[in-house]
Formats: C-alpha cells, sequence, structure tokens
C-alpha cells in the first residue's frame, strides 16, 4: 500500500495538472518523458522500493513507453500542419542500456556504456551555403573556410527548425544572391503565384533577414525599423513600396538594409524568412499552427573592417565660417563607449582648438553635440555598431575661428568637466578639417552666437557673441544692447543690457565678447532680442545719433527643471532649514520641519514665549519652542485635537498647502476666505479666467470636494503654488508625505509670485 501511494505522490501527480494551453509538441515531448524509463527509473531512486516492486514498476514503464509513442504517432497529438520533433540527436543504444538496467533493477546511469553513447547511425546534417561571388580586393566573404566548405553540398539542405510549411510558398526567389552588409542594399523577394484559395486565408505578416537557421517566431513587439534586432532584421508593416502584387498572382516584397547595422563576424550565415499567417489570429499569440513560413539561404560579404580611427566629412574646408556650416561626418572604427546618460547613450562630439606650436589641445571644447548610440534589443547599447556612426551637423556661424586649427574625438561615459587637462578623456581622435575666411574688414557687420536663449530662473545667463565687419573710424563706437519683445513681436521700450565694445578689443573688423545677462530682471512673457548697435558722437561727445545694424531674437527658457533648480538654490541661501543638506532631497518633512521653515521665512520674529508650553509634548526648554507657539499665535497651527503637536509626525501635501495659506493669511496677503466652489477641470483656460478657475491643463486640483483640506489646496493650485501637470510631471495633493524638495518648490513659488511654468 505504501508503494501506492509513493505511486501517487506530488511529482506523479504534476502530470495531470500540465496546462491546457501548452502547445501539442509540448505535451508530446512532456508525456514521452515522464513515462520513460530514465524518468521512471529517477522516481524509484527517489522513493526507494524492494526489488520485487521495482522489478514490476520497470516493466511497467517499458510498456507505458510504447504505448505513450503510439498515441503519439497518431494525430490525435499533431495537428494537421504542425511539426513536432526533437532538436537533440535520438541514441537508441542508449535507450536500450537504460531499459535493460531498470529491468535488472540497477540505477540508470549504471547501464550506460561507451558504446551506448556513440553518435546515432544518421547524423544530422549541417548546414550549407553556396561560396560568396565578390572582389576580394573590395569586399571578403564572411567566412572563407565556411564558404569553401558549404560549397559541396546543395544550398536546400537548411537546418531543421520548428517552423511550419505551405507548398505554395516554396520555390521562391532571392535577390541579390550575394549582399554586402557594409554597403546595405535592397534585398528583394518574388514569391510563387499564389492561388486564391491562399491569399483568402492567409496573409502577409513578415518578410525578415535573419542568422542561419534561427527560430522564427517570436514576440510582435520585436521591430526595430533597420538596426540588427535578436540577431535578424525584418520588415511587417507592408505598403505599395515594400510590397508589390504581380499579374501573374506572385508578390514580390523589398527589404531595404542600410550600411553598417548588422553585425556580423566572419563565418556569421544568413537566411531570407517570408512568414504568413492564418487571418483572423492575435500576433501575439499564433503558435507555428497558424504560421506558414518559408526560407532560403543569402550569401554575405563584408568590406574589411578598419584598424584605426578615420573620419570622413562632406566638405574638404569650411570656407565660411561666420555663416552657420551644415556638414555630414561619417566615422570608422569608433571604439568609444559608455553614457553616463542613458542605457543607450549619447556620446559626446567635440571640436577642440590645437595649440599649432605643441600640437596639444587647449582650452575647453569650441562645439559639442549629442550622438546618440543605436539602440539594442533593450535598450542598452553604449557602443557604435560596427564601429561606425553617420551624422549630420550644423556649426553655428561664428563658432570657429579661421586659421585656427582643430581636432574632433568622442566623450563616452566621460565629459570635459571630468579632465584635469584639456582633452584628457577624449577617444578616438583626429585632424578636423580646415576652417578658413576672406577678409571680414571689408565685409557688412554681422553677430554670431554660440547659445540662442535666456532664462529668469538663471541667476546669469552667458551668451558668447562674435561680431564682424566692424570698421574703426573717428567718432564711431559699437556696443551690444538687450531688449524685451512682447507677444506681438514688438519693441516695449525695456533694456536689460547695454554693453560697450571697447576699440581696442576689435581685430582685423572683427571682436568676441561674453555678455553676462542677469536672469531676475528678465520678464515671464514675450521674447529678448540682441542688437549689435553703431553709434556716432556729437561734436560736444554727446551721442548724435545710434544705428541697429543687426540683431538676434534671444527665446525665454523656462522649465520644471530649472524652476527646481532655482528654488533650492533660493532655498538654501535663504537658509530656510540649512540642516538638509543636499543629499537629504527627499527627506520627508514633519510637521516640526514645516512650522519651523515658516518661522524663518518671516524672520525669526521675537515672541512672548509662555512659562506652560500649551502642548503635552512640548516644553518651554524645547530649541523651536519659539516656532510653535509663533505658528499659534498666527492662526498656522493649533496643533492636534488631543492637546499635543505632534512635531515628529509627516506632513501630506494637502496639509502642507493648508500651513501655507494660513501664513500667507497672516501676512495679510489675502482675504480671510477660502473658495467655496470645487474646481471645475476644463481644457484651455487658466485660473482665473471666465470659463474656470482652474485649468485642468497644465494645473489640476486632483482633490474630491469635502476631503480634507480641498479648499486650501485649491487656493494652492490658484497661486500656482502647487499642482503643475505637463507630460508625465504630475505635483499631487494626496502623497503621503512631502519631501525638502517639494517643500522647497512650494515657499520658493509663493514668495515670487506663484509658478510661471506653461
Amino acid at each position: 500500500m505504501l508503494d501506492i501511494v509513493r505511486l501517487f505522490s506530488p511529482p506523479v501527480l504534476l502530470l495531470f495538472f500540465f496546462p491546457a494551453s501548452a502547445s501539442s509538441c509540448a505535451r508530446h515531448q512532456a508525456l514521452r518523458g515522464f513515462f520513460s524509463p530514465v524518468f521512471l527509473g529517477g522516481l524509484f531512486t527517489f522513493y526507494p522500493l524492494n526489488f520485487f516492486t521495482c522489478f514490476i514498476y520497470s516493466l511497467a514503464s517499458l510498456t507505458v513507453q510504447f504505448f505513450v509513442e503510439g498515441i503519439m504517432m497518431s494525430s490525435i497529438f499533431t495537428p494537421r500542419g504542425a511539426r513536432c520533433h526533437s532538436t537533440a540527436p535520438r541514441h537508441p543504444a542508449s535507450a536500450r542500456a537504460l531499459s535493460l538496467s531498470l529491468l535488472l533493477g540497477l540505477s540508470p546511469l549504471a547501464g550506460i556504456t561507451p558504446a551506448a553513447l556513440a553518435a546515432p547511425e544518421h547524423p544530422a546534417q549541417p548546414a550549407q551555403v553556396a561560396p560568396a561571388h565578390a572582389d576580394p580586393e573590395q569586399a571578403t566573404p564572411a567566412s572563407p573556410a565556411a564558404a569553401q566548405e558549404d560549397a559541396d553540398e546543395a544550398t536546400s539542405s537548411l537546418p531543421k527548425v520548428d517552423e511550419s510549411r505551405h507548398p505554395e510558398m516554396e520555390g521562391f526567389k532571392v535577390s541579390p544572391e550575394t549582399l554586402n552588409i557594409s554597403r546595405g542594399g535592397t534585398v528583394t523577394l518574388t514569391t510563387p503565384p499564389l492561388s486564391a484559395e491562399f491569399r483568402q486565408n492567409y496573409e502577409f505578416y513578415e518578410f525578415s533577414l535573419v542568422d542561419r537557421g534561427s527560430s522564427y517566431f517570436k514576440a510582435a513587439y520585436a521591430r526595430i525599423d533597420g538596426y540588427a534586432y535578436f540577431g535578424y532584421l525584418f520588415d511587417r508593416d507592408p505598403n505599395p513600396k515594400q510590397m508589390v502584387e504581380n499579374p501573374d498572382g506572385s508578390y514580390t516584397f523589398f527589404l531595404n538594409i542600410g550600411p553598417y547595422i548588422i553585425e556580423a563576424n566572419e563565418g556569421t550565415l544568413f537566411d531570407v524568412i517570408l512568414t504568413y499567417h492564418k487571418k483572423g489570429h492575435r500576433e501575439d499569440s499564433w503558435p507555428s499552427e497558424f504560421r506558414f513560413v518559408a526560407r532560403a539561404p543569402i550569401n554575405v560579404v563584408q568590406d574589411p573592417k578598419p584598424t584605426e580611427t578615420t573620419y570622413i566629412f562632406s566638405v574638404p574646408a569650411i570656407d565660411d565660417p561666420w555663416k552657420d556650416t551644415t556638414l555630414t561626418i561619417e566615422g570608422f572604427h569608433i571604439l568609444t563607449s559608455g553614457s553616463r546618460e542613458g542605457k543607450d547613450g549619447p556620446a559626446l562630439l567635440a571640436f577642440y582648438e590645437v595649440d599649432p606650436k605643441t600640437g596639444k589641445i587647449v582650452g575647453e571644447p569650441e562645439f559639442t553635440t549629442r550622438i546618440p548610440y543605436p539602440a539594442s534589443r533593450s535598450g542598452e547599447r553604449v557602443y557604435f555598431l560596427n564601429w561606425h556612426f553617420k551624422t549630420s551637423i550644423t556649426i553655428p556661424g561664428g563658432t570657429l575661428k579661421p586659421g585656427k586649427v582643430y581636432k574632433i574625438g568622442f566623450y563616452g561615459k566621460d565629459r570635459p568637466e571630468d579632465e584635469n587637462y584639456p582633452g584628457e578623456l577624449l577617444n578616438d581622435v583626429a585632424d578636423f578639417i580646415p576652417v578658413r575666411s576672406l577678409n571680414k574688414e571689408s565685409a557688412s557687420p554681422e553677430m554670431f552666437l554660440k547659445a540662442t536663449t535666456v532664462s529668469p530662473y538663471d541667476e546669469e545667463n552667458i551668451l558668447p557673441v562674435r561680431a564682424v565687419g566692424l570698421k574703426k573710424q573717428p567718432g564711431v563706437s559699437y556696443r551690444f544692447s538687450v531688449q524685451h519683445v512682447d507677444e506681438q513681436g514688438h519693441l516695449t521700450g525695456q533694456k536689460t543690457l547695454v554693453q560697450e565694445i571697447a576699440a581696442e578689443s576689435i581685430h582685423d573688423g572683427t571682436m568676441d565678447e561674453k555678455l553676462t545677462i542677469s536672469g531676475a530682471p528678465l520678464n515671464y512673457d514675450g521674447s529678448y532680442r540682441l542688437f549689435l548697435e553703431k553709434v556716432t558722437a556729437g561734436k560736444d561727445g554727446t551721442v548724435e545719433s545710434v544705428e541697429q545694424l543687426t540683431s538676434k531674437d534671444l527665446q525665454l527658457q523656462f522649465t520644471k527643471n530649472k524652476e527646481v533648480n532655482a528654488a533650492w538654490a533660493w532655498f538654501k541661501r535663504r537658509q530656510v532649514l540649512p540642516e538638509f543638506s543636499d543629499s537629504g532631497r527627499n527627506s520627508y518633512m514633519t510637521r516640526r520641519d514645516v512650522t519651523v521653515a515658516l518661522y524663518r521665512l518671516a524672520g525669526s520674529p521675537r515672541v512672548e514665549l509662555p512659562a506652560t508650553s500649551p502642548y503635552g509634548d512640548i516644553t518651554p526648554d524645547d530649541p523651536d519652542y519659539a516656532a510653535y507657539i509663533w505658528a499659534r499665535q498666527k492662526g498656522i497651527t493649533f496643533g492636534w485635537a488631543d492637546g499635543n503637536f505632534h512635531p515628529e509626525m509627516n506632513m501630506h501635501n494637502y496639509s502642507t498647502a493648508a500651513f501655507l495659506y494660513r501664513y500667507q493669511r497672516s501676512r495679510g496677503m489675502m482675504s480671510p476666505g477660502l473658495p467655496t466652489a470645487a474646481p471645475q477641470s476644463r481644457n484651455g483656460s487658466l485660473p482665473g479666467s471666465d470659463e474656470s478657475e482652474v485649468s485642468a491643463n497644465p494645473w489640476v486640483l486632483d482633490l474630491e470636494e469635502g476631503s480634507a483640506f480641498w479648499r486650501e489646496s485649491r487656493w494652492a493650485v490658484q497661486q500656482r503654488i502647487w499642482g503643475y501637470t505637463r507630460g508625465w510631471e504630475h505635483e499631487r495633493f494626496f502623497m503621503e508625505t512631502t519631501s525638502v524638495y517639494d517643500l522647497a518648490l512650494m515657499l520658493y513659488r509663493m514668495e515670487h509670485g506663484g509658478s510661471h511654468l506653461k
């Protein structure tokens, strides 16, 4: 009886719980393996039985094995169109030895002999491919040895993979016979004429270039639009340019393969695959019986890979660096890798000036641009495919100086600010093209900027500017001026900056200057304009006339990140909570922290302190006792109903909003009343408009009417103190805690008239 119980122990009962959703092929393999002598022998080893019982079970195992094999060969477990076979070679001798060992009551491994482990009588045939035909001086086959070996067998000898075939899809034509994967090209496939019945029941799914012999049933989301992905490259969205129906009922497909987008070591072989699926099935759940696949080999060659860094530029030189220059740069053997800005890059391309006497890089980078790495299957590629990249860049006019020598290179995970000396961490360095220019002293005055934005959140906006075509004349001087422009494009008369150009700084009609524009005086609406002005003096030395020679528009830049950084800098400068360092930005704020912050923001005023504390958990000798009493006197907080202050309790965003509201009310900054109506979320309006007092985009309030502090929270939204929403950014009120970072931002907005983000 014990032996019978052991037979139905959990390992055996797993058979009855084999998923019904599993494919027939999987059920076939599982049942065959379950009733195999090896598996049953293992059970008896794990659950020891007496010799007689073991003999009976071993005999039963052989009987069951033959029974299962008979069932599996029937149509019950093999659906029409499906192919199920093991990819591993079979060793009949080994199986017989194992069965005999079990009959004799031996351990399963005891019957395995060297003869039993010998290769089967009919070994599997390896994949074969015809040799590539290409000019050996221009391209080489992926593997000469492999190509010669493959030439001894027919190209139709393809590896067996778990995929279903259809006779109408066999015999398609592929061109070209050989593809240079270094240069790319278009692979064309033409099917045989497809019957009306086939076209009615099946539709195109994918045209692919894959590693030789790879199984090709994969997730539907695996699309890459031109880059090698999981070892293959494919197209799933047919359009008239990608799929053409021919008069005879055949179809022609086109797969455009760009240069250097396939990573392949020498010896890598490829197949072309065409996949159709049965209409009406989800693409992420199609098993093999609902797909038909046809494959054929394709020969590939590739150019010899460079062994040193080389750059190719679309122009031989820059003849007019005073104007914006757009050029294409292609790099080979670019080994730069890594990035500090994300899983898939970017790398940083940089231009440096070179000292012609020493040949060393000097100063800061004259120009930088971010070059993203091509994404891999998980977006985690931090190197260039095939050590190659190609990009188009625009160098702003005035960035490079005529007659100077420059070098080009890459930064990966490092950046210029990490260096001890210029170019220390620069990789893949090479010479840049010559930069030349005509004499600009006779040209018309022009002005060039490296940056065209200013931000009111920045304490200082630095604008490097270059002016050319300046003529030295008696009684004539030049200057820069920055003036405000309203939303209609008209000058308002507000000048943010007026800076004279010293005559001695002008050389050959050219001068370089750095303009420092303070962010505080800048408006948050409209824009600004930088003028190059010519000033003519009168006889008495006074200004006779001002001529605006040229101008450049400056755009206002204010983002959430800039606002947050400005808020944190202000928070630290005001010493609101100096005990929280930069490393503690995400620390949770308690009732003590918010109370003390408001007290210090008010200037830490003197307070008549009672000898007896009004709170049961606060004593007069508490270092923050004055802040607690001040907050009580100002009506900011009276503690909890239990008579305690609970200084250690965390603050919610809505309770923090309530503290700020009462603080502003104590300063006379608002009427004593609170908003009475619930916020209405409507698009296209801002707080205070006729349509809606609270905007749904970008300002929202995610508290229901009647919830705790919903009126105070609504006030915070109306005053633009909290509630900003844009894209993934959403300042919520129902968060369980307020961080010191959030508190700094709320206080900054409160003290600066609310947020100006749009």
